[in-house]
């Protein structure tokens, strides 16, 4: 589950834990309680999206100084794109491009739908 996931989820904990409070199925002490250890849990996970975030700005400038030092500035990507699962990759163990790009491509395409639908 990604941290914004579980963000969401517990500000929906919230949403419905002050619905409980207020149709009286739970105890002013037992709301303040559970909404004390979600208040707790959110802001940890803030923390460790903020430490995240820090991390990929730090590892994209040391591989972006890896390429400027080994191949130079021309090579440097436009943007690196992280992702959790992995690539496709053909016989021969190398990256299937054309599969990727294909993926990518189905991506662009549902994203211009999607731009399309709201305007």
């Amino acid at each position: 589950m990604s941290i914004e996931l579980e963000i969401a989820t517990k500000n929906n904990i919230l949403v419905q834990l002050y619905n409980d409070k207020a149709t009286g199925v739970i105890s002013a002490t037992e709301f303040g309680i559970i909404k004390n250890s979600n208040t707790v849990e959110i802001e940890k996970l803030n923390v460790r999206l903020t430490d995240i975030d820090f991390d990929r700005k730090t590892l994209e400038e040391k591989i972006n100084n890896i390429i400027i030092n080994n191949i130079g500035a021309s090579a440097l990507p436009f943007d690196i794109v992280y992702t959790d699962k992995f690539l496709p990759r053909s016989s021969n163990s190398k990256v299937d491009y054309t599969l990727l790009e294909k993926s990518y491509n189905e991506k662009e395409e549902e994203k211009n739908l999607t731009l399309k639908r709201t305007i």
